[in-house]
């Protein structure tokens, strides 16, 4: 069996969970808004479900 998949999927959810917490950071204002914050804020968030898709792509080779 292979578990590529399985890992990419907690791999998709530690990067989702991470950008929710670089955004709740900010909405509580504990930092503030600078470049670096929001573009690391929007690749974990992107990865995310870029990851999520790829692993459902392993799960289902043949649906499009």
């Amino acid at each position: 069996m292979d578990n590529r998949p399985t890992y990419l999927r907690w791999l998709a959810v530690l990067c989702a969970v991470m950008g929710v917490f670089g955004v709740l950071v900010l909405a509580i204002g504990y930092q503030e808004l600078s470049i670096g914050r929001g573009a690391t804020i929007v690749l974990l968030l992107g990865a995310s479900v870029v990851l999520f898709a790829f692993a459902r792509k392993l799960d289902y080779p043949n649906k499009k």
